[in-house]
């Protein structure tokens, strides 16, 4: 089976958030698997050339998009690492829009003014480089609006093309709050005719184009990143952002698959960024991470204290905004709060000040700092997840692999990986989403933190859910074959 991915970010090549980790894992682990898989990426000036060395391909074929009456030229590589499963990534190389200071947005995080036309731009890129390279794929699996055009693409302007004749496409839905709406004159530049935009169209969203909706509407399967999520989605109005009438229309296609946690990466018992290494029979030792954490970021905390901690996006929706409205009630509480973040500068502002006015409950770091990252998955006593929705969240299956529970909101990817039951307990959530209810758990977590032998049987659970790339890829995998029956 011939599979091409076309994704905005995939480590390790670049990261700015958790689109990225899914990507390459799921690449990484479908070559595992011995699967014929190729994947396309902007060529961004912010990835390391040196590092990953990768080559021209296609030198000597005019590669270009039509673009608005202009010819836009770019330039394919291609890497291939030999003692490695990331080989056959393919890098889509035009300076005018991605040799920038930002990947998605200016340093201010200001919005590109020509957005939309970079991503139609990189669309019609990936499709031209696949028929270059002659792939004829069987599935073609297009991740977020910034490639959801794809299927849309391949269907109408290119649906002469011998090379997608039998192509089957997948979209993967990881945040729905992302959609892609732009001005309509953003596909017409693109080669989409003005006749196919009217009123109820795929392509048209009150009066704009949504390449989320058009994506959905012309691909085989809309994929959501957890069962919860796409459950969500199809119930609750709330969390559909304005396509709610599209979802139930398209209800049929729609499909749950849970991410998977890369456990070559975030695994206590070898992870080199880590104070002291540890597994469920050494948990003892989880202890001097949590030393070395507070002596870090010079925070004190007795064994009395717990010590919470966050890693996500600083944005409403991680729940920052929330907690901003619970503090008064959490400081009063014997715990401490390390966090991680950085995004909405709002949000970034007012942390900032909280931090400034208790340095000796609180630690704020607004930088991007991986090893960190790696530090308080490992020295915490809880982690903080109270996001409004999470499709998935990878963040808890890091905590749980790291014994430390999650605390998070019953929603979306939380509610499908974290147990809260007495039978076999591996984290604490709460629902519904008030300021009311997350304290009551956060209480409710304190006073087990406190039953050390109850505690320690909770880090021991966590520590045995298995939530590996492998599980999840084989359930791609299924999805991808059963594709092929049609």
């Amino acid at each position: 089976m011939k599979i091409v991915m076309a994704s905005a970010e995939a480590v390790p090549f670049i990261k700015v958030g958790g689109l990225a980790d899914v990507v390459g894992a799921l690449f990484k682990h479908l070559r595992v698997v011995n699967q014929d898989v190729c994947l396309f990426l902007p060529f961004y000036g912010h990835i390391d050339k040196e590092k990953y060395s990768p080559v021209q391909v296609l030198e000597y074929v005019d590669l270009s998009v039509s673009f608005d009456h202009d010819v836009i030229p770019f330039t394919l590589y291609k890497y291939s690492a030999v003692d490695t499963n990331f080989t056959d990534v393919y890098f889509i190389d035009c300076p005018r829009y991605f040799h920038r200071d930002g990947i998605y947005s200016h340093p201010n995080n200001e919005p590109f003014e020509d957005e939309g036309e970079m991503w139609m731009f990189f669309q019609l890129a990936v499709i031209h480089a696949v028929e270059a390279l002659e792939l004829y794929p069987d599935v073609i699996h297009v991740h977020d609006f910034h490639t959801a055009l794809i299927p849309a693409l391949i269907r109408t302007t290119y649906k002469m093309s011998p090379y997608f004749s039998y192509s089957k496409c997948v979209l993967t839905l990881h945040n729905l709050l992302y959609q892609g709406v732009y001005n309509p004159s953003v596909l017409f530049k693109g080669g989409i005719s003005e006749n196919a935009f009217y009123a109820l169209s795929p392509f048209e969203f009150y009066g704009k184009t949504n390449f989320v909706k058009t994506g959905m509407e012309f691909s085989d399967v809309i994929n959501t990143v957890s069962p919860q999520y796409a459950k969500e989605l199809l119930e609750k109005p709330e969390f559909s952002y304005g396509l709610y009438d599209v979802f139930k229309a398209i209800s049929y296609k729609f499909k749950g698959i849970l991410n998977g946690a890369d456990y070559s990466y975030w695994n206590p018992e070898k992870d080199p960024l880590i104070f002291k290494n540890y597994s469920a029979e050494t948990l003892e030792d989880k202890i001097e991470n949590r030393k070395g954490l507070l002596n870090y970021v010079e925070l004190k905390a007795d064994v009395q204290t717990m010590v919470c901690g966050m890693v996500a996006r600083m944005t409403e929706q991680k729940g920052f905004k929330f907690l901003l409205d619970c503090w008064n009630d959490m400081k009063k509480r014997n715990i401490r709060l390390i966090i991680l973040a950085s995004g909405d500068k709002k949000l970034e502002n007012q942390w900032k000040e909280i931090a400034r006015q208790n340095p000796d409950r609180l630690y704020l770091n607004t930088s991007f700092d991986e090893e960190l990252a790696h530090k308080i998955q490992a020295g915490v006593d809880l982690f903080l997840m109270p996001s409004l929705f999470e499709p998935c969240g990878l963040s808890q299956m890091y905590s749980l692999k790291y014994g430390t529970p999650p605390l998070a909101h019953e929603t979306g990817g939380l509610a499908d990986t974290i147990n809260d039951s007495p039978s076999f307990q591996t984290g604490f959530l709460f629902n519904p989403y008030t300021q009311r209810f997350f304290l009551k758990t956060l209480d409710r977590a304190y006073s087990t933190f406190l039953q050390k032998n109850v505690w320690t049987q909770i880090q021991k659970n966590a520590m045995s859910m298995d939530f590996s790339w492998e599980k999840a890829a084989q359930n791609y995998l299924e999805m991808y074959r059963s594709l092929m029956r049609f």
